[in-house]
């Protein structure tokens, strides 16, 4: 027998039980010493897994090609509102009246908060093991971080913000917790309905803060997924794309506290759900509600708006 001609490609083959698998097929043609076919070889690899992986891979490339110009574009944003604004009070101060003067700086201290929100998140994402990220353990009152970060906003931007009434004390990091309250706001602000909620609730040695919002929510095949670097499961014609690591800074501290991030779809509600373990006062004042009760009785009822 003679040399092999051989030809390779790919083909989707279907096994008998109705799965579909990728393969490279291998053909040969082994010819003898008057070079007439002699036998065939024919060699089947499963590629499948490796397929997987390269989409993954193509797929996370392209995340960060976008993550790269979401970044740009987010800090570019402020960044021109703070050297307009400053240029003006430098240049024009004298010609402008006390209350532009104000504006301007309430504009600069907005533009450069919300600089620094962007920059705590990326040096979270960017310590990715945790071992570098700090967070503290205090008694924290989750509506009082609530408060603070709505704050934050002016009034016309929270005004269908509605804030429960209610405390519920966590064992957490305050400046962590007001970092993934921001986030969750943020995420209802720009993709959740008309009507954003927030509230407390005690379970057990646990205390709770939801972020719920009347839009439509996260589609099912997306809801973990959202929590992953990069991943949007929304994009709002007219609206520039978000960084898309929100959700995934906000679990991963949730998580470094002890607590967790969830997400679920609930009664007309898109619902995200901060658990943090309760403080000791608010463990022993559950347990002794529990015992008269029989049951674990909520931290607040009613709401009344933000602001």
């Amino acid at each position: 027998a003679g040399p092999a001609l051989s030809r390779q490609m790919e083909r989707r083959l279907v096994r008998a039980d109705g799965s579909a698998r990728d393969c490279t097929v291998s053909l040969s043609v082994v010819v003898d010493a008057r070079e007439r076919p002699h036998h065939l070889i024919l060699q089947m690899v499963d590629i499948t897994e490796l397929k997987h992986a390269q989409l993954e891979l193509e797929e996370a490339l392209r995340g960060k090609d976008e993550f790269v110009a979401s970044v740009s574009h987010e800090l570019r944003t402020p960044l021109t509102a703070v050297i307009g604004f400053g240029d003006l009070l430098r240049t024009q101060a004298p010609r402008l009246s006390p209350q532009e003067r104000q504006e301007m700086i309430e504009v600069l201290r907005a533009q450069a908060a919300e600089m620094a929100r962007i920059v705590e998140d990326l040096l979270v994402v960017a310590r990715s093991d945790g071992s570098e990220i700090r967070v503290t353990s205090l008694p924290v009152d989750l509506r009082d971080q609530a408060v603070q970060v709505l704050a934050g906003w002016g009034p016309a931007q929270v005004a269908h913000v509605a804030l429960e009434d209610g405390s519920a004390y966590a064992q957490a990091d305050p400046s962590r917790v007001r970092q993934i309250l921001r986030n969750l706001v943020l995420n209802a602000l720009r993709y959740g309905g008309e009507h954003v909620r927030i509230g407390t609730r005690r379970v057990g040695d646990t205390v709770c803060i939801v972020v719920a919002d009347d839009g439509p929510g996260i589609p099912d095949h997306a809801r973990e997924r959202v929590f992953q670097p990069y991943q949007q499961a929304h994009r709002v014609p007219g609206l520039t794309s978000s960084i898309g690591i929100g959700l995934t800074v906000s679990r991963r501290l949730a998580r470094l506290m002890g607590g967790d991030l969830t997400y679920r779809y609930e009664r007309g509600e898109a619902v995200f759900e901060l658990t943090l373990p309760a403080s000791p006062e608010e463990a022993h004042r559950a347990r002794v509600l529990s015992a008269r009760s029989g049951e674990s009785a909520p931290a607040g009822r009613g709401a009344h708006p933000a602001g």
